[in-house]
């Protein structure tokens, strides 16, 4: 049975816990003492069966509901990304490394290398910031490429112009940001870009709207819409009042309502309009004000 609880270390995973507007979802904190790991996770999946793993600066944490088991990675270095595809394989970014999770015989999950794709020329990369199962395959992005992986395990690196900053998958579409050169499009293997978005290179999120617009986090700017064919503009009053609480990550909500993580605020949710519904911070229920994922 899937897992409905909102689990937080010092991330977030929202769910359809916040279907409905009213009142504030069930918070079970958990310490690193209990889970026998580092304070900060970076990132979270669930497999087809509802067992919780959780990338840690001490490797993967696995939750089935009850206990808490940590295992590695075969460097044992720190999880940061991870992503699951159309059949339930969990993929992992680390530190210099990726690979993927597989039960053995026993149904014991362990961590599977996939650097033996690599060539020992593109082999330079450091940490895998963000991971992305679409359609396509799975995209690992550091900061020096991107390494794409397709269904054969065949393998293919997309470069920056100078350094990748931030990326974000897009109703199926993979977009990310140049350090200098701002946002674009990866469509068939290469980069993209559209008139306004080398403005953009401090996004921290892009959700989906229902009238073709995106909604665009930013560090700096605040909330503002842009798309393929609207130079980005149109910031709202209200949410940008709260960028001083420096937006981090955000998510499109299954009710349509939409969810910032910030690093000293906690969690902001709004609608499509940008009024604030709810805010969940330390005085009402977290454990602390930064929330690194959701």
């Amino acid at each position: 049975m899937k897992l409905s609880i909102l689990i937080i270390l010092t991330f977030i995973t929202l769910s359809q816990l916040f279907s409905q507007n009213q009142g504030f979802p069930f918070i079970r904190n958990y310490t690193p003492s209990e889970y026998h790991g580092y304070s900060q996770n970076w990132a979270a999946e669930q497999d087809n069966r509802g067992v919780m793993y959780f990338g840690n600066g001490k490797g993967i944490l696995e939750y089935n509901g009850k206990n808490w088991r940590r295992f590695f990675t075969s460097k044992g270095t720190t999880i940061l990304s991870m992503c699951k595809d159309n059949n339930g394989r969990i993929f992992i970014g680390a530190e210099n490394e990726i690979g993927y999770l597989k039960a053995d015989s026993t149904g014991l999950v362990n961590f599977v290398s996939l650097d033996y794709l690599i060539p020992e020329k593109e082999n330079d990369f450091s940490y895998v910031w963000q991971s992305y199962c679409n359609n396509e395959g799975v995209f690992f992005v550091t900061s020096e490429k991107i390494i794409k992986i397709d269904e054969h395990f065949k393998v293919k690196f997309i470069k920056p112009f100078t350094t990748f900053f931030t990326s974000f998958m897009v109703n199926n579409q993979l977009f990310i940001q140049d350090s200098q050169k701002g946002l674009h499009k990866i469509i068939n293997d290469s980069l993209v870009q559209y008139n306004g978005w080398e403005k953009l290179v401090d996004l921290r999120a892009i959700l989906t709207t229902n009238n073709n617009l995106y909604i665009g986090i930013s560090s700096s700017k605040g909330v503002i819409y842009f798309s393929e064919t609207k130079l980005p503009e149109q910031q709202i009053a209200e949410l940008n009042s709260y960028k001083n609480l420096k937006f981090y990550k955000g998510i499109k909500l299954y009710n349509n309502n939409y969810a910032i993580a910030t690093m000293l605020g906690g969690i902001i949710i709004f609608d499509k309009n940008g009024k604030i519904i709810q805010e969940i911070n330390l005085e009402n229920g977290l454990i602390g004000n930064s929330v690194y994922s959701l």
